[in-house]
């Protein structure tokens, strides 16, 4: 997935397999299940998926089968889409297409260690499908009698235990016995321990269990719910290979596709909020695995979403957990809203009770920003109206207020809390800039009723920059182009820039690049421009002009630094201005030298 790896990892494709799948997944109607396109000439384009914005900066290329996006810069190929869209990795986003446009992709005979591992893989993944099928049938048989009890308590029946994957665990070594895997394997999937003298005995035991399946679906680990008395009342699988509690949210597979319709998500604490709010009607529901939502889930939230509904218990844990999840949520640019549930502990008990899903329906309408949630939080508290009370409250705001990355969001965020807290709005900044971790205040955009200035520099384009993108626009419009392009212009400044344009000029197809950096800069070099082919020459002569002005910037340098100095000056290096002079005099008339 984009934001997690550089480069793809091995796979069992076949190349020819994965070239048919390009050229036959119409990235137009895939983009087209979430995005809406109109032409714009020769391309598509439409509000970006990936983050939030009111002006198109989306660009689609069909006769490429290129997306890029010139607002958050995600770009690639029709698999990256499906990857960065849905969350999934590449193998299950090659699968995902190849089943919807009917493309065989095949197998690739693998290296020794890749076949290794993805047979281990396969082993790991095939036991806990098995282990979710003695689950299940141990939930249905009488020994299940107490487990059933449960869930019918919880609302749950027969008809729910295939939809969410419900079982009962035994216990003892129940599962290490009837699965007949090996002892390592059942020790690497999370199924079962050793106990004293090394024998295996099954980790989960008299527990209501909850199977746990990754963005592709696949089953990678358990949560239990104990029964009767005892602790820990919820236990997950401990980490595995393929069990990560922090990149893990329950109930992503069921949710991908309302998240993706809806653009938004609500996120709860545990299994039974999720399973009730699917239920209910609420299939956009995921939930952490008893842990804080981590930098991770931010991400692939973020990647599907643009507003994410905290609905966390309405106790002191609950309400630290929305403190602690809502940054990382914000820092991806998700808007991030607080669903408070009132008069009940939690979403399950509010869709149990006499309002059912109506009162659900209620609270996500009335749900509030973070921002107001955290300030009305604070000022509930004792001597909230004395200045230090709203000292301290501006202090809870600020901790999601520099978390949103747009300076203009935050300026606007910290305009309305000086009202709220009735305070000067100058006041407020200065103790916002005081409070700041370092650095902070280089990107604080100061009020215009205070300031005629911004803390805010927009930083200088390099000249050389956008000529380097057109000569890589080039390369890519006119492939005959690009080996007389690279032997001129040889290197460019910008390193991922080079890189490409180097293996242009060797004809290779860096859409299909295993390398990110090179899909990327292709996929933005060739939606960025429409050249004529006469802009060939002409291009490569701006660049080899600039790079001249930076020689000349750079010799005028030394010689300012000598003369500041008292020291001579080389008459070499006078010479050297004059004949740069003359050569960039030259190339702007039109006769380029060499």
């Amino acid at each position: 997935m984009e934001s997690e790896r550089g480069r793809w990892p091995e796979v069992p494709f076949r190349p020819e397999g994965l070239e048919e799948l390009r050229r036959k997944a119409d990235i137009a109607a895939v983009v087209r299940q979430t995005v809406a396109l109109r032409r714009q000439g020769q391309r598509l384009v439409g509000l970006c998926p990936f983050h939030s914005e009111k002006t198109p900066s989306f660009s689609v290329s069909p006769e490429r089968g290129l997306f890029y996006c010139f607002g958050c810069h995600a770009g690639g190929d029709v698999i990256d889409f499906v990857m960065k869209r849905d969350g999934l990795t590449f193998p299950d986003a090659v699968a995902l297409l190849a089943e919807e446009f009917a493309v065989e992709v095949g197998e690739e005979e693998a290296t020794p260690e890749a076949a290794q591992r993805q047979e281990r893989r396969g082993a790991l993944l095939k036991v806990l499908e098995a282990a979710q099928g003695r689950l299940r049938a141990h939930l249905m048989g009488p020994e299940g009698a107490a487990a059933r009890r449960y869930l019918a308590g919880r609302g749950l029946g027969r008809e729910d235990v295939e939809r969410f994957d419900l079982g009962y665990a035994v216990g003892g070594d129940d599962l290490c016995r009837s699965l007949g895997a090996p002892a390592d394997v059942l020790l690497e999937a999370g199924l079962a321990a050793r106990g004293e003298g090394g024998r295996l005995y099954d980790r989960f035991r008299e527990r209501a269990t909850f199977a746990i399946r990754d963005r592709g679906g696949h089953i990678v680990g358990f949560g239990g719910r104990i029964l009767g008395d005892g602790q820990p009342k919820y236990l997950n699988s401990q980490e595995t290979p393929l069990f990560h509690k922090g990149s893990l949210l329950y109930a992503w597979p069921w949710a991908a596709r309302a998240m993706r319709d809806q653009g938004e998500a609500t996120v709860v604490e545990g299994y039974m909020d999720a399973i009730a709010l699917h239920r209910g009607g609420f299939p956009a529901t995921i939930a952490t695995l008893g842990t804080a939502l981590t930098d991770d889930h931010a991400r692939q939230i973020g990647r599907a979403v643009r507003l994410a509904h905290l609905a966390f218990d309405g106790d002191a844990a609950g309400q630290a957990a929305v403190v602690r999840s809502a940054p990382p949520l914000l820092a991806q640019g998700v808007e991030v809203r607080v669903a408070a549930p009132r008069g009940a502990k939690d979403p399950d008990e509010i869709l149990r009770g006499p309002g059912g899903a109506d009162a659900w329906r209620a609270i996500l309408a009335g749900a509030v920003p973070i921002t107001e949630w955290l300030l009305n939080r604070a000022l509930a508290s004792p001597g909230a109206a004395s200045p230090e009370g709203k000292a301290t409250a501006a202090r809870e705001v600020f901790l999601a207020i520099r978390a949103m990355p747009s300076p203009l969001v935050r300026d606007e965020e910290l305009r309305h809390l000086a009202q709220r807290l009735e305070v000067r709005e100058d006041v407020l900044r200065e103790e916002y800039r005081r409070t700041s971790p370092d650095g902070e205040r280089v990107h604080m955009l100061q009020s215009p009723r205070n300031s005629t200035r911004s803390t805010v520099e927009t930083p200088k384009i390099p000249e050389w920059l956008p000529i380097e993108q057109q000569l890589l626009a080039l390369a890519a419009q006119f492939p005959a182009r690009a080996a007389e392009i690279r032997a001129r212009c040889r290197p460019l400044r910008d390193a991922a820039l080079d890189a490409a344009l180097e293996c242009a000029a060797r004809g290779e197809d860096l859409s299909t690049s295993a390398d990110e950096n090179l899909r990327r800069a292709w996929a933005e070099a060739s939606l960025a421009y429409d050249l004529p082919e006469a802009e060939v020459a002409k291009t490569v002569a701006r660049w080899l002009q600039a790079g001249k002005r930076l020689q000349l910037n750079e010799v005028k340098r030394r010689i300012a630094e000598l003369a500041a100095a008292g020291e001579a000056v080389d008459p070499a290096l006078l010479v050297e201005v004059h004949t740069l002079g003359r050569e960039i005099e030259a190339m702007s008339k039109g006769g380029e030298r060499p």
